[in-house]
């Protein structure tokens, strides 16, 4: 079955602002250091290869349609 990239798209999009988000709020609360940095990277390699997951799933199941 086809891959729904809309439903990839729409979950990489809402984990991509959840991490600007975070940035945000530690900018905002005075927060720029190693660590928010880490957690701001893992969330965003977490959702790619989340994404990626999706894709492969989809490929062999047509789960995502």
């Amino acid at each position: 079955m086809p891959v729904n990239y809309q439903k990839l798209y729409a979950y990489l999009v809402g984990q991509v602002d959840d991490a600007i988000q975070m940035v945000a709020d530690d900018l905002f609360h005075g927060k720029h250091g190693y660590d928010e940095l880490f957690a701001v990277g893992n969330k965003l390699k977490t959702a790619l290869l989340t994404a990626e997951e999706m894709y492969l799933d989809d490929e062999t199941q047509g789960s995502l349609v």
